[in-house]
């Protein structure tokens, strides 16, 4: 169970890295199977040394546990005798951004859908398409296809293809302009139903942002919003002064932004 994103300190590739030690450890014989978040950088490592990859489906990603039962399944396959993993993967030129790699509408619906096609032919194991982690600086990082059929090479290579020329035909798609921060706080105010989740994409600490945008925070405030919580500012200064003034103490501080 891994991510596919993991970018370690001088390593561009932390579950490769990582699945190419397990493979090292355990021979050439033993087969290895790896659920993978969706925003996962497929590389060539992981489709190496690896026997099986299962992709997450879903964004918001719902569909974990339902990914680890098919991977244990078939890993159980293999280790009977019942089939025999062809991987194909291609890496089209392609860095979705977070904002329309949602699987619910859009491109990645579009490709999906065409996978549960492909997954009907008895011969395909399984197909994963990995919208990845744009804020990683890698040259994995990006849309990756991953197909595993059983025992044909070509079948595999040939179902790659199709969905990487399908994802370049609609690149465009994925094209995302994020509301401006007022009209998005007033559009959740006047939301029904709870919880509203805004989210700062962009100030992503697996991208090696800071996490501690405040913009969200001071349309919050002064529209003078209520109920409401702000989670995940990065600012030791600012707990550090809480702790200082204690529980139940009430103090006025710089939170965020450094």
């Amino acid at each position: 169970d891994l991510h596919g994103a993991m970018v370690p300190e001088g390593l561009d590739d932390g579950e490769g890295d990582l699945i190419a030690a397990v493979r090292q450890a355990v021979g050439p014989r033993v087969p290895i199977a790896v659920t993978l978040d969706l925003h996962g950088n497929l590389s060539s490592a992981m489709v190496m040394h690896a026997n099986l990859l299962h992709g997450y489906k879903t964004y918001p990603h719902v569909d974990m546990a339902e990914r680890g039962e098919e991977a244990a399944a078939r890993l159980m396959d293999v280790i009977a005798g019942r089939i025999r993993p062809t991987a194909a993967f291609r890496k089209p030129p392609l860095l979705p951004p977070l904002g329309n790699q949602g699987t619910a509408r859009g491109p990645m619906r579009r490709l999906y859908d065409l996978a549960g096609e492909m997954e009907k032919d008895a011969r395909v194991i399984s197909v994963s398409v990995f919208a990845g982690f744009p804020f990683a600086d890698i040259p994995d990082a990006g849309l990756g296809v991953y197909v595993v059929t059983d025992n044909d090479q070509a079948l595999a290579e040939e179902l790659a293809e199709r969905l990487a020329r399908v994802a370049w035909e609609h690149r465009h798609e994925f094209l995302h302009t994020a509301l401006p921060v007022k009209d998005a706080v007033a559009k959740a105010l006047g939301a029904e139903g709870r919880p509203i989740v805004l989210a700062d994409m962009a100030d992503n600490t697996g991208g090696g942002a800071a996490g501690d945008g405040t913009e969200i925070l001071r349309e919050l405030v002064r529209v003078g919003a209520r109920s409401t919580v702000v989670a995940c500012l990065w600012d030791p200064a600012a707990v550090q002064a809480c702790v200082k003034a204690g529980v139940g103490a009430r103090i006025t501080l710089e939170v965020g932004g450094k």
